[in-house]
């Protein structure tokens, strides 16, 4: 899918990599199996933000 891009991809990870984190977590029986891990931080700190600045960050707008 990915192979016609021919920009960077900074949180692109090798389907091996993203599978042994998806087994691993549901072996530890995790409730929720994250990854790439700063996506993930990412993603959550933009949900401690009012609604308003998370939206317009999340359309581009400044």
């Amino acid at each position: 899918m990915t192979d016609k891009n021919n920009y960077h991809m900074p949180f692109l990870m090798a389907v091996e990599d993203a599978v042994k984190i998806i087994i691993r977590g549901l072996e530890k029986e995790k409730p929720e199996i994250h990854f790439p891990k700063r996506l993930s931080l990412i993603a959550k700190a933009g949900k401690m933000l009012p609604d308003k600045f998370y939206a317009g960050i999340m359309q581009g707008k400044k």
